[in-house]
């Protein structure tokens, strides 16, 4: 269709304009196809920051809206140029041109900043503000200002870190000022003071022992001096429990490491308390003397407490070990009496048991040959009488009568004539 001059349409079979159009919008399409997928990724390309704390989304938002104003745009300037106007051709144009300088100056201006970095180290974002310090530092803008924050941002994360481990994982990261870990490193220091403290106060030996770990950062004589507070603490806990071998054991572990006998005293008196409480409780429950073998095994246990007393207390024990032990060996004596005599008596017994088994051994074995000698003769009465003939006669037994006993058989014979 061709339309002249005067506006009069006529037809013609000529689509090469129209195919023209096509093949533009179709260009026009695979531009704004490139364009939606090459700029946020150029946006992002430029350092991690881009990805995180950008205006990726913006900046695709900003390409989909150009990619889909491509086509139009080239669909408007395809048409006559009676048939264009602002809203098919222009305003698309517009639109593009003003999307398209909106992803430059956010390409050129949307960066990290020194001044954004100390911000967010004010405000107390101490992630936020190493994010921006390290874009800074590798970007190549303020590296010197970027490096300060870094540090500081690090120190901040230091002294805010809850727990040990924290504080650990911050310091063992990258520094770029040797002043600034120096620094992070007393913060650490003292953090591992405050928990030894912490500890102690709880009684918690088992952690005074992990926080040994930390050896190489208080120094050596504060290890010496954490053992000393860990032989405190485990003092105290055998005294709470009442234990007296742990308790002289703890106290010569204390006394070997060096904790002062002001320190001590306390504990020893409070060790010389328990040890004649408990003799005192011994005492009162000793056994009767008539039972001397468990009588024997309370004084052992009274004399162990009395000479831990004395090793504890320096002086005598109520009772002492002299009187107690005095006694231990006379009950020792009377309990071996008794148990020879008990075994004398064991012995007399047995044997007057293996008499009676014996004799009723006897009774029974004459009672058996008894049994045995009535059987036999029960069973030789009952044996039938031979007679001459060789035959045994059918009604007449040995021990009765042989009156007419195998009278037609030749008479009464031995029992060899029966083959016997």
């Amino acid at each position: 269709m061709t339309v002249l001059d005067d506006g009069e349409r006529v037809l013609s079979d000529n689509w090469s304009p129209l195919r023209r159009r096509l093949w533009l919008a179709f260009v026009a399409s695979l531009i704004g196809v490139v364009f939606l997928m090459v700029t946020p990724a150029l946006y992002r390309a430029r350092h991690d920051w881009y990805g995180i704390h950008g205006q990726v989304g913006l900046v695709t938002a900003m390409s989909l809206g150009a990619s889909l104003l491509f086509p139009l745009a080239a669909l408007g300037l395809g048409l006559l140029r009676r048939a264009r106007s602002f809203l098919n051709t222009w305003s698309p144009i517009a639109l593009l041109g003003a999307i398209s300088l909106a992803v430059l100056m956010l390409f050129i201006f949307d960066r990290p900043s020194a001044a954004g970095a100390q911000g967010f180290l004010d405000a107390g974002l101490s992630h936020r503000a190493k994010d921006e310090a390290l874009a800074l530092i590798e970007l190549g803008v303020d590296s010197g200002v970027g490096q300060r924050i870094f540090d500081d941002a690090h120190l901040q994360l230091v002294s805010n870190a809850s727990t040990l481990a924290e504080v650990e994982r911050e310091i063992s990261g990258n520094w770029f000022s040797p002043s600034a870990h120096a620094r992070a490193d007393e913060l650490w220091r003292a953090d591992v003071m405050t928990e030894i403290g912490a500890a102690e106060q709880r009684a918690d030996a088992q952690y005074l022992r992990y926080l040994h770990r930390y050896d190489d950062l208080i120094g050596p004589n504060e290890a010496r001096a954490l053992d000393r507070r860990i032989a405190l603490v485990d003092l105290d806990s055998c005294l709470t429990v009442g234990a007296l071998a742990c308790v002289e054991d703890k106290l010569a572990v204390a006394e070997r490491l060096g904790v002062s006998e002001s320190r001590l005293e306390k504990q020893r008196e409070q060790s010389a308390d328990l040890a004649q409480a408990q003799l005192t409780a011994l005492t009162q429950r000793r056994p009767s003397p008539h039972f001397t073998t468990a009588l024997v095994s309370h004084l052992e246990s009274e004399l162990m407490v009395a000479r831990s007393h004395e090793r504890l207390a320096g002086d005598l024990a109520q009772p002492s070990t002299t009187e107690i032990g005095t006694l231990l060996e006379a009950t020792r004596r009377r309990s071996a009496a008794e148990a020879s005599r008990a075994a004398v008596e064991a012995a007399r017994a047995a044997e007057q048991a293996r008499r009676e088994r014996e004799r009723a051994d006897a009774v029974v074995r004459r009672e058996q040959a008894a049994h045995q000698r009535a059987l036999e003769q029960r069973r030789r009465a009952n044996v039938p009488l031979c007679c001459c003939d060789g035959s045994f006669s059918p009604t007449c037994r040995r021990g009765r009568s042989r009156r007419g006993c195998c009278s037609h058989h030749g008479g009464v014979c031995g029992q060899t004539a029966c083959g016997r």
